[in-house]
């Protein structure tokens, strides 16, 4: 990988990444975490992949800094998978967010 780039990992697998057309992963304060990704899958590919592309799903976001090494590796769930077909390609999009979103669900109150 290239100094700079970011690296995408679902259920620990990298395939998606050579469709990869854009990924973001935005750090905030008073706000989850999230990762964006959208990439073009051709059609020959997308049974192959599918199953990668479904909310729920566990992702990585590895940052990659000098000399291509792993800096530091980001990991939260795919909560939102949107497609679209245009001609031949098959374009989607994952939203995920950090593991915290969890407590969300888990009505979980500070006493």
């Amino acid at each position: 990988m290239k100094e700079g780039s970011l690296r995408l990992k679902i259920k620990g697998k990298d395939d998606l990444n050579q469709y990869i057309q854009r990924i973001t992963y935005t750090e905030a304060v008073g706000e989850l975490d999230g990762m964006t990704a959208s990439f073009y899958v051709p059609a020959s590919e997308a049974k192959k992949l599918s199953s990668l592309m479904e909310p729920g799903l566990p992702f990585e976001v590895d940052i990659i800094g000098e000399e291509g090494k792993v800096v530091n590796t980001r990991e939260g769930d795919v909560v939102a998978v949107n497609h679209e077909r245009r001609g031949a390609m098959w374009t989607v999009t994952l939203v995920g967010l950090n593991y915290l979103h969890r407590l969300r669900s888990q009505h979980v109150t500070q006493l």
